[in-house]
């Protein structure tokens, strides 16, 4: 079998430093969110039913639950709504529990990038970089392909082995 090794040069490069906070997020999608296709999936604050009323402020342990597939396409698969439930009932009140989506269009990922906002929690507005913690759901096999793409466009390395304590366990 053969193996790879990463050229720490190779790493360096790839490595992008996106260092948004939820306000600057929130900021850009109130004078943005006329461009982007489907908008209504960024007006929500995560305030919709079966959702928790827990703050990330009042929080010491944070996961992202991150689906590798936009939201329209993501509303049919349970996991998600299935994990998110489990851990607010049953995990500890300190923790805070949100959720991510692949970017809907093409157009939306081009503006985002371009705009160096990261792939960002729906009801808190962080980054994916900020959690402790990333479970990502991939529906099919060709949404593995976008989870290194979410990574790397919120500033975290793809490959484990090239993350640092500071990056959330994926």
């Amino acid at each position: 079998m053969r193996t790879f090794t990463r050229r720490p040069e190779v790493v360096k490069k790839e490595r992008r430093f996106v260092e948004e906070s939820p306000e600057k997020i929130s900021d850009w999608l109130d004078g943005n969110l006329f461009r982007l296709d489907k908008p209504e999936i960024f007006s929500s604050r995560g305030d919709e039913m079966n959702t928790s009323d827990r703050t990330w402020e009042g929080s010491d342990f944070r996961i992202d639950l991150v689906s590798a597939i936009p939201y329209r396409n993501a509303v049919g698969n349970l996991a998600i709504p299935l994990l998110y439930s489990e851990i607010v009932e049953l995990g500890p009140e300190s923790w805070f529990v949100d959720r991510s989506y692949f970017w809907e269009t093409r157009r939306n990922f081009e503006r985002m990038t371009k705009d160096n906002i990261p792939v960002f929690g729906h009801r808190s507005r962080h980054g994916l970089k900020d959690f402790d913690v990333l479970g990502f759901s991939c529906s099919y096999l060709q949404s593995v392909i976008h989870v290194g793409v979410m990574l790397k466009n919120s500033g975290i390395l793809p490959y484990a082995a090239d993350r640092s304590e500071e990056d959330p366990l994926v």
